[in-house]
């Protein structure tokens, strides 16, 4: 399902990638790069509070994960928040 998710993604099929990363964080919910995947989709469409928790699941599954503080703290500057 990540694979699927990651390529509707990439072809800008937004809800598609949403449904996908959701099937997929159901059978492996720590993977922390679906999550930061899926907050980016939920950033870009404006969608800030669950990009925002998204990004926080990522971090408790990846803490060490660099790119994912930098796309958190893009979010949060976006939404005047940071």
């Amino acid at each position: 399902a990540r694979l699927e998710a990651w390529i509707r993604q990439n072809r800008g099929e937004d809800r598609a990638a949403v449904a996908a990363y959701a099937r997929a964080l159901t059978k492996e919910p720590s993977d922390a790069m679906s999550w930061n995947n899926l907050a980016n989709i939920h950033a870009k469409v404006g969608n800030t509070d669950r990009a925002i928790a998204a990004f926080e699941n990522a971090i408790t599954h990846a803490p060490g994960e660099v790119l994912i503080y930098l796309n958190l703290a893009d979010v949060l500057r976006a939404a005047d928040r940071g």
